[in-house]
């Protein structure tokens, strides 16, 4: 009898699990070691970048509503666009200038332009817009502005200074704007001249309307903020990069209010109703590229005119253009509109696609057609357009832009052009009960 022995079938040895999960995880592994590396780099390379310390000796408002003002939104955006860090602190108005002096901080806000700071310190341009104000009971009798009525401001602010140094004789100073609000409220104060985001902010944390106020607007006022001269050695162009980073950060904190833009539109539809006809004869003529006109004869070479424009400017001289532009009739019909309203800063008209064809003084650029005002009103078909307030350094003074479409009769068609005008608002807008 032969017995079978069974078979035994030997399973080869199973490979090794080279496949995908192996490979993801040795990578995962690689990745895991180069992030902490990379980590541990961009956290050195930020530890050698020291924080930047600011003091500021408002002590208008409490920490909360200071941390949300539009200077300190407008500062922190500014601060991170650059990729520093900044540290805010609170000290007396005297001890912050000794500490900004002796370069034991980098910098103080918010500060009004200051030629005794201007000696000690390094100024950057002003970012921010506060609009000092008379504020009163809504119910009080009394006119728009202080007599002889006292008024009431904070303590060490920079309104109080403001008084002091015009010589007001009838002001008191209060601790701080909460013992402010309350007075007013209790009517054992008849004014209080503040800042109005400052006053609103802390009427409101203590729960009053603002309906219960009325304000009367006494000057628009250009904030910004100092550094030391050690800060300004060891950081030679950071405060180039901080003023050219303003305008991407100051929308809210230049924004104009409603009720300004009201008052600001009747003075702009005021101007231009006069001189509305010549307006659009001129722009109509200029569609028609009248040979004998040098302006409107020149329009296939607009573009390489605008790089012309500008280096002149640049050089501080008049090209051929801007003779051109400056002496023909549509710019001395503006520059007599100027001369009749106080409140125009400038004015100038382009057509509808975006080149100036008149104005009353020289511009920054020929070319229009990239600002927010001709792609809102040009391309976009708005009826008018308002900047943000400007400031002026050379003039010292804030102004806005209302931008108007010119039509040729019916409105509902695309414009042939656009007029703007420059108004100063502080002149126009003070005084005014809102």
């Amino acid at each position: 009898m032969i017995v079978k022995t069974p078979t035994v079938r030997m399973r080869a040895p199973e490979k090794p699990a080279t496949s995908w999960g192996l490979r993801w995880g040795r990578a995962a592994a690689i990745w895991s070691v180069f992030l902490t590396i990379a980590t541990a780099m961009d956290g050195a390379a930020h530890a050698e970048e020291p924080i930047v310390v600011l003091h500021t000796h408002d002590e208008e408002i409490g920490s909360d509503i200071l941390e949300e003002s539009p200077a300190v939104g407008a500062m922190r955006c500014i601060f991170r666009r650059l990729g520093r860090r900044v540290d805010i602190r609170r000290a007396p108005r005297i001890r912050n200038r000794e500490l900004l002096k002796s370069g034991r901080i980098d910098g103080i806000f918010p500060n009004l332009p200051d030629p005794l700071l201007d000696t000690l310190a390094v100024p950057t341009a002003p970012f921010v817009l506060e609009r000092w104000s008379y504020i009163q009971l809504k119910s009080s009798a009394n006119s728009a502005r202080p007599r002889d009525e006292t008024v009431g401001v904070v303590l060490g602010s920079n309104e109080s200074r403001l008084l002091a140094q015009e010589g007001g004789k009838f002001f008191d100073a209060i601790p701080n704007m909460e013992s402010l609000v309350k007075l007013l409220v209790a009517e054992r104060l008849p004014f209080v001249m503040v800042d109005e985001w400052s006053f609103e902010s802390e009427a409101t944390a203590m729960g009053y309307s603002r309906d219960r106020f009325r304000s009367s607007i006494v000057r628009y006022v250009p904030l910004q903020l100092y550094f030391s001269k050690s800060f300004v050695a060891a950081n030679p162009t950071f405060i180039s990069l901080f003023n050219g980073t303003i305008k991407d950060c100051v929308h809210g904190a230049r924004a104009v209010a409603s009720w300004e833009r009201e008052i600001l539109l009747a003075e702009a539809r005021k101007i231009i109703d006069g001189a509305h006809d010549e307006l659009v004869d001129r722009i109509k003529r200029f569609r028609t590229l009248d040979a004998l006109d040098p302006l409107e004869s020149r329009v296939e070479t607009l573009a390489g005119d605008d790089e012309d424009w500008q280096a002149a400017l640049n050089e501080d001289r008049t090209s051929t253009l801007m003779e051109i532009v400056l002496s023909n009739p549509l710019s001395e019909v503006l520059r007599d509109v100027a001369a009749e309203h106080p409140t125009i800063t400038e004015i100038f008209v382009t057509n509808e696609d975006g080149f100036i064809i008149g104005l009353n003084r020289l511009t920054s650029d020929y070319w229009q057609g990239d600002e927010n005002a001709a792609e809102a009103v040009l391309a976009s078909g708005a009826q008018r357009h308002f900047s943000n307030f400007e400031y002026d350094t050379s003039t010292k003074r804030f102004q806005v832009k209302v931008s108007l479409a010119i039509h040729d009769g019916d409105e509902g068609a695309a414009p042939i052009g656009m007029v703007t005008i420059g108004i100063d608002a502080a002149r126009l807008l003070a005084g005014h009960m809102h």
